[in-house]
């Protein structure tokens, strides 16, 4: 509390030197660029008023690109995931995901949209947008979504954990479960009002309050492997058989869940989706 004013916070996101970064609630969790490769204390960054009477205050601790990397002989890494190009700062993109029935959102799209670009900040409307090849050669696209107030993640995090005040309003069993109806639900990729269709949601899984920790202090390139901890079946992802598409965003801790490493008031999960194109 500051002033009787309920504080929230932002949590981190991804960036690593061995891939190219782009970037950019009751008040919940929304993510912040880190260090990949040196942890360093979350500094607060500036308030931000939302709704009231809630204030956020981004906590920051990278806010610009990583140079892109050298890339191996013979081998490139590019922004781009089929037609969807994250070079391209002018057109907005968005990823909508269609449930297959109505158990989650009733039913109704989930939509995360944003600008890609090479810089992050809460409420800017930019996602974090990396890429790296798998050990396979398979190129992974990966993106840091913000889930506050207005954040691009945040239609995710509601659908799947909905929104209390300052906490989820379903317990972790119906989460879980809703992470599992909307695994294998059709998605859908549009940029600059040109959508493509024939893509999956094909693997959805949730950091525990206990795996934020390591997780925010990984590299982009190890989050699939951290991940797949909580969730074996992302195990088949890490040398994929085709590009993929990775997005991340945040979630509340859960009652009975643990103050752990790298958990704060206001952000103690993550979901991480992978979307691939095909049946």
């Amino acid at each position: 509390m500051i002033g009787g004013v309920m504080v929230a916070g932002i949590l981190p996101g991804k960036s690593n030197p061995n891939r190219r970064t782009a970037s950019r609630a009751l008040p919940p969790p929304a993510t912040v660029l880190r260090d990949a490769d040196r942890a360093a204390p979350l500094q607060p960054s500036r308030l931000t008023p939302t709704q009231p009477p809630y204030l956020y205050f981004p906590l920051t601790l990278r806010t610009h690109a990583d140079p892109p990397p050298t890339p191996a002989a013979g081998t490139t890494a590019i922004l781009k995931f089929y037609k969807i190009d994250f070079e391209d700062q002018r057109e907005r993109v968005s990823i909508r995901i269609q449930p297959a029935g109505t158990e989650v959102n009733r039913g109704n799209p989930i939509s995360i949209e944003f600008y890609p670009g090479s810089h992050c900040a809460f409420g800017d409307g930019y996602a974090c947008a990396n890429v790296y090849l798998a050990g396979n050669g398979e190129q992974v696209t990966f993106l840091t979504v913000h889930s506050g107030i207005g954040g691009e993640g945040e239609p995710f995090r509601r659908a799947v954990e909905g929104a209390w005040i300052n906490q989820a309003l379903y317990p972790l069993p119906q989460v879980q479960a809703n992470l599992e109806a909307l695994t294998g639900a059709k998605v859908s990729l549009s940029q600059g009002g040109k959508s493509q269709d024939g893509f999956r949601l094909a693997a959805l899984v949730r950091v525990p309050a206990e795996g934020v920790g390591a997780y925010f202090r990984s590299p982009v390139s190890a989050a699939l492997r951290l991940a797949a901890r909580s969730n074996p079946g992302l195990k088949s992802y890490l040398e994929p058989n085709q590009p993929l598409l990775v997005f991340e965003t945040c979630g509340w801790k859960m009652p009975g869940e643990p103050w752990a490493d790298g958990v704060t008031s206001t952000s103690g999960s993550v979901y991480l989706g992978v979307i691939v194109k095909g049946k």
